[in-house]
């Protein structure tokens, strides 16, 4: 039997002292020297830097520092972080095993996309960091000693297993959050309920049209973005000193992210906002492209080749603020409406004057003799404003799904326009459907300086944000713009993106009002409407 002797706080403090003036960093964060089984760590639960230090013998850098300040202080953590820098260490190594050795009874919840980042990534450095002390199950992604106190790991397709625990004292960690899906989230948002309960997510923002995106928006989060150039082997290598921690992020890489991902820009032409200047005061500038700014910077890129709205795009629409036509010119306003189709939807209008939205309203669910009456005090109300006739103006109604025919039907000689988003595009070579053209031209007319909503409610704006950037922009085998479907959408946001929807009506092309013969709405609108049949003359013609 080995003959140990344990030693007293001070006498680890006094070793640590000594070991941290000898050893690197990584190497002291994988000693067990100061562990015993036996060890009291209830003075570390509202500490978690000296847990890192003392118990885990781990050094931590100013940003790993400020996550777990926060985790203290904030129910909710959000961390955006670029590449390497230590959140995958930081997440399972310190945060896993403090929660353990500090929270009894307590449970501790992690999850990750996928087995090997939850066993191989994460588990693998809460292992690492656990050497000596008790409770880690062999060849699982669990540490337990009671049934009410344990920490696991779960995958995504462990969502069952993973919902509707609780107790007193809970953490829920989610790992390389932006691949971790809707269920897991709700689940996690039904369980976090307590003052004793924490919510940590980290990931990579890579991409901005999934739930985390949605998550990120919210002010329920506390948000601390992670920057690789922030990193002490950064500054340190930019200074010809060793790299502090030589495991971490190095300056080679990021040059190498810099020539791959970047593109060099003339100094006279460098836009300081926008473009990077690398080495720092250098004069040297880039233009950075979206894998850059994610994996290095630690940001949600400001442009995404498969989003169709980019975080620029919308800011410009949002800060932005055209002068409005003058009254009685020959800008008419024109009017979208989406019509709710289930319970949970809403009916939404949204008014369009020249090159800007200047009116939003929405209500849930449909009544049909509110929506018609509304739609056409909408018409009357604009028309005096604008000096232009009511019944003239045009009001786009969807009629996906028939719900919105019935308010065509009694236009009452009001320019009712029906739009149905699954009949065929106007533009069929671009477009594989009505709905992915009206999505996509809306994108571009912003991307082309042609709309703003500057004079929205701060309400309103957070609706179209929110819901703008959800969908992807695909291509078919025919080479078509396919854009993600209501369903898909839904899945992202949890609910219909009924406000954007309304958006691409109210600037969508209308041309002019139907001739008065006995010729359908429908037919009328899509034999007018296919003599303009690409986007520039589309543009031409709209505004």
């Amino acid at each position: 039997m080995r003959n140990e002797q344990v030693l007293t706080p001070q006498q680890r403090q006094i070793l640590q002292e000594v070991l941290t003036s000898v050893l690197p960093q990584e190497t002291l964060a994988r000693l067990s020297i100061f562990q015993t089984e036996n060890q009291d760590f209830s003075q570390f639960k509202e500490d978690i830097i000296g847990y890192a230090e003392n118990i885990i013998g781990a050094w931590l850098w100013k940003k790993q520092r400020d996550v777990c300040r926060a985790i203290q202080n904030h129910q909710k953590v959000m961390v955006c972080s670029a590449n390497t820098t230590g959140k995958s260490f930081l997440a399972g190594g310190i945060l896993v095993n403090w929660f353990y050795d500090t929270h009894s009874p307590g449970i501790c919840l992690t999850s990750a996309p996928t087995e090997e980042q939850v066993k191989d990534i994460l588990w693998k450095e809460v292992r690492v960091a656990r050497k000596g002390r008790p409770g880690l199950k062999p060849a699982e992604a669990t540490l337990q000693d009671a049934p009410n106190h344990f920490a696991k790991g779960f995958t995504t397709r462990d969502y069952h297993s993973f919902q509707g625990r609780h107790e007193a004292n809970m953490l829920i960690l989610l790992d390389e959050a932006t691949g971790i899906p809707a269920p897991f989230w709700e689940a996690a948002t039904s369980m976090i309920n307590k003052d004793t309960h924490r919510w940590v997510v980290i990931f990579n923002p890579l991409d901005s049209t999934t739930y985390a995106y949605q998550e990120y928006r919210k002010n329920t989060w506390h948000k601390i973005h992670m920057s690789a150039l922030e990193h002490p082997n950064i500054q340190a290598e930019l200074e010809g000193k060793p790299a502090p921690i030589p495991s971490a992020v190095r300056l080679s890489w990021v040059e190498r992210m810099l020539a791959e991902y970047c593109t060099p820009v003339v100094s006279q032409d460098a836009n300081p906002t926008q473009d990077f200047e690398w080495p720092p005061n250098s004069d040297t500038w880039y233009k950075i492209s979206p894998v850059f700014e994610a994996r290095v910077l630690g940001r949600w890129p400001s442009q995404i080749a498969t989003a169709l709205w980019s975080e620029a795009l919308i800011n410009y629409c949002e800060t932005t603020t055209f002068a409005l036509p003058s009254k009685g010119s020959k800008d008419a306003p024109e009017i979208g409406v989406d019509v709710a189709r289930q319970g949970d939807d809403y009916t939404v209008f949204i008014v369009r004057w020249g090159r800007s939205v200047v009116f939003h309203e929405r209500y849930q669910g449909f009544d049909f003799k509110f929506t018609t009456g509304k739609l056409k005090e909408l018409a009357k109300t604009w028309g005096e404003k604008t000096g232009h006739d009511p019944k003239k103006i045009p009001c786009k109604i969807d009629v996906t799904g028939d719900r919105g025919s019935a308010l065509v039907d009694f236009a009452d000689g009001f320019n009712f326009i029906p739009v149905n988003s699954s009949s065929k595009a106007i533009s069929q070579k671009a477009y594989k459907n009505r709905r992915s053209e009206l999505w996509d031209v809306t994108a571009k007319l912003a991307n082309d300086r042609l709309l703003e909503w500057s004079r929205l409610t701060q309400q309103s704006k957070d609706l179209l944000r929110t819901q703008l950037m959800a969908p992807r922009r695909n291509y078919d085998a025919a080479g078509r713009a396919v854009i993600s479907d209501k369903d898909e959408i839904k899945k992202i946001l949890k609910f219909s993106p009924d406000d954007a929807d309304a958006l691409n009506l109210c600037v969508s092309t209308s041309f002019f009002s139907p001739p008065q013969q006995q010729e359908k709405p429908m037919d009328w609108f899509y034999n007018t409407a296919t003599q303009f049949g690409d986007y520039p003359s589309w543009k031409t013609a709209h505004l």
